[in-house]
């Protein structure tokens, strides 16, 4: 995503619209995150934690620039 921040493409744009260009995410209950990643590299996937499901108000928290984002369609 280094190309669209070099267009002028803003971080919560990137974040989004485009997905943080991550592709799909996977929701497994946390007990087995370990061995989804094991199954998904076998396979010759890249598959990387990236966040957790917590109770609570519906929303992401991106932690490392301190963005919170509501739900789609908010």
């Amino acid at each position: 995503m280094l190309f669209m921040k070099e267009l002028g493409v803003s971080l919560v744009d990137r974040l989004t619209t485009f997905n943080w260009g991550i592709g799909y995410y996977l929701y497994v209950p946390k007990h087995e995150v370990n061995r989804v990643i094991d199954i998904g590299q076998k396979a010759g996937y890249e598959l990387l934690e990236v966040g957790e499901v917590l109770k609570g108000e519906r929303k992401v928290v991106f932690e490392p620039e301190g963005i919170t984002l509501p739900p789609p369609g908010d």
